[in-house]
């Protein structure tokens, strides 16, 4: 499922509807497949909100920010992770995500989820997926950066040119994202509620955009975790996706 309409419906590597039956279909939630386990006020709103458009605003109450106003988007995120979860295996929470694109050099799309079976939030950065985006592909001015301290010995360069053997550097409008993410995540009371699970990792992925954005993003996850008064180390890993 893709921004409110069903994968299936678009040619392979296209966001070109197959047909224009499907393009109606997936912009109208009320005609779409039930997210399992949904409630009743759930389901009434999925359902009649082509009919009474006053009762999404009314009724959503959902964690994900710039969603659709039925939610369909964080409906069927939730319904695409269960699915791939193992069937015995207790489903992660959603615990919030926003579908905003703030412009170029702000935060990106992003999902925070939290897996109790396997100690972990999953933080999830989406990659280029429109103007915005293409404008941040093209934002890579070096600038130097030492989030863990791996270039104090008074040797690296802390201006360009950088020597990619021994400087510390990232690209500029990139790192902005990232910052800009991270202090998203402050601001909406996500840091919090990992500080306050203190045995669980964090895991931050993404593709493309995601994935490079992504990787500062952990390093700011990984500066803040050493800041933290723990006995227990938060271990912060990273995985990307070209």
């Amino acid at each position: 499922f893709l921004f409110g309409l069903p994968a299936k419906a678009f040619e392979e590597g296209s966001n070109c509807p197959r047909k224009p039956c499907a393009a109606c279909c997936g912009a109208m939630p009320c005609w779409q497949r039930l997210r399992p386990n949904m409630t009743m006020l759930e389901t009434f709103r999925r359902r009649c909100c082509c009919l009474v458009p006053c009762c999404c605003c009314c009724c959503y109450n959902g964690v994900a920010k710039g969603d659709w106003c039925c939610g369909t988007n964080e409906d069927y995120m939730n319904k695409s992770v269960w699915d791939a979860c193992p069937n015995r295996m207790e489903k992660p929470e959603l615990v919030w995500a926003s579908w905003r694109n703030n412009g170029p050099g702000k935060a990106l799309p992003m999902s925070v989820f939290r897996n109790d079976a396997r100690k972990e939030f999953i933080v999830t950065v989406r990659g280029t997926a429109d103007i915005e985006s293409i404008v941040d592909d093209m934002g890579v001015e070096p600038v130097y950066w030492d989030p863990l301290g791996l270039c104090d010995s008074g040797v690296a360069n802390k201006s360009p040119p950088f020597d990619e053997e021994q400087d510390c550097f990232v690209p500029f409008w990139w790192l902005n994202i990232a910052k800009d993410m991270f202090e998203s995540l402050r601001s909406n009371g996500t840091l919090q509620q990992i500080q306050d699970k203190p045995g669980y990792r964090i895991l931050v992925t993404g593709h493309s955009l995601g994935a490079g954005t992504g990787s500062l993003l952990a390093l700011h996850f990984e500066q803040w975790v050493r800041t933290l008064q723990t006995q227990e180390r938060r271990r912060v890993h990273f995985c990307g996706f070209e």
